[in-house]
């Protein structure tokens, strides 16, 4: 997974990898470039993202290519025609993306690929006042803060998508944040899913496990977190905690009933250290001067999994390098880029051959490139 932060006062913002909660080091001012002043909302689906202007009802989108390193490339053009006053937007599978208004209940989903957005469902009405969804497969996770209310309401796609009373049911309200949690189960291509459950003024939280179309709360996790925390986003059982002032932090759901260490962050392992909006590094806490004020960055995660990523019996790794294989790479071309030895990448893609049964590269490649990988991804 990757996060983006992004400065709404100075319109700047980077992308960096986030994998086995790790961020790289070392930031410099040519990793941050400019997507424009005063986007409220930013939502990412498989290779690009969408930041959003509530008031005015504009748009503009960026590009996110994954190869080796993570970027992100800004759009140069504005979108207008979108509809002011959607308060979220979430990412429901790899290319689509539910856009919801608080106040008035409406919602549609949209198509964003390849740098084209097109909306693929009529208006739809749900319960208003909801303030964060989630995506579980083949469900919807509606929460409403200030009531305590949530629904799980089934998803498969855009034209059949509707809400009814069924699907809503109490939960404790207060929270500040939910988040989708998933984790690859070891040796097999199964997900564990779960819900974080945050509240950033008292550091309280909770753990909801997914199932059959259920939440079951596992643990309440009462003061077992810092407070203060602005954004949490999650990749494959790790999270990443962020705050305005350019603190960050790691934590861990390894089990369905963690002790709350296991997943609380009361120490930072990164300071977003910024002299001035275009001099931005990442240093270690104890080194670093303070975040200037004003810095008021969004945490946003990148290509999250909301459904199971392609090849799920491949290692990250190894889906890199099936990556570069559809793209048309030798073995020798790919040690190159990913600066490994040519042993290792033989290794690597014999692996893989094994793997997804299939006899040579040619099939390898062919097989990859059905699935989404290769020229055709960003």
């Amino acid at each position: 997974m990757g996060l983006f932060f992004y400065n709404r006062a100075t319109g700047r913002g980077t992308a960096d990898l986030f994998r086995d909660g790790k961020l790289r080091e070392g930031w410099s001012a040519d990793d941050f470039k400019d997507f424009g002043q005063g986007w409220t909302l930013i939502a990412s689906t498989l290779d690009n993202l969408l930041f959003y202007d509530p008031v005015k009802g504009t748009a503009r989108l960026a590009g996110i290519a994954h190869l080796g390193r993570l970027d992100v490339f800004p759009g140069k053009e504005t979108l207008k025609g979108f509809s002011p006053g959607w308060t979220a937007i979430t990412q429901v599978s790899p290319h689509e993306l539910i856009f919801y208004g608080k106040e008035s209940g409406n919602a549609v989903i949209g198509r964003l690929a390849s740098g084209d957005f097109r909306t693929i469902s009529p208006k739809i009405q749900l319960k208003h006042g909801w303030s964060h969804i989630q995506s579980f497969p083949g469900y919807l996770f509606f929460y409403d803060t200030q009531q305590g209310l949530a629904a799980m309401t089934p998803y498969q796609e855009a034209s059949s998508f509707r809400q009814g009373l069924g699907d809503v049911f109490e939960i404790d309200p207060g929270y500040s944040h939910m988040v989708a949690v998933w984790q690859p189960t070891a040796g097999t291509p199964a997900w564990k899913h779960w819900l974080l459950a945050y509240d950033s003024k008292t550091g309280n939280g909770a753990v909801f496990e997914f199932k059959n179309g259920s939440l079951v709360k596992t643990q309440d996790l009462a003061g077992a977190f810092s407070s203060g925390w602005d954004s949490i986003a999650a990749s494959d059982g790790h999270l990443f905690y962020y705050r305005r002032d350019g603190i960050g932090a790691a934590g861990r759901i390894d089990t369905c009933r963690p002790a709350p260490a296991a997943i609380s962050s009361r120490e930072p392992i990164r300071r977003i250290s910024c002299a001035q909006s275009t001099r931005c590094t990442v240093v270690r806490p104890s080194s670093g001067p303070s975040s200037p004020s004003g810095w008021r960055s969004t945490c946003s995660a990148l290509s999250h999994p909301t459904v199971t990523p392609p090849f799920p019996e491949l290692t990250d790794r190894e889906r890199e390098i099936l990556d570069l294989i559809a793209r048309g790479q030798s073995n020798v071309e790919i040690a190159d880029y990913l600066v490994v030895s040519l042993k290792t990448v033989r290794n690597h893609v014999s692996n893989i051959l094994n793997k997804l049964e299939v006899v040579d590269r040619a099939q390898a490649m062919d097989v990859a490139r059905r699935k989404g990988l290769g020229p055709g991804r960003r």
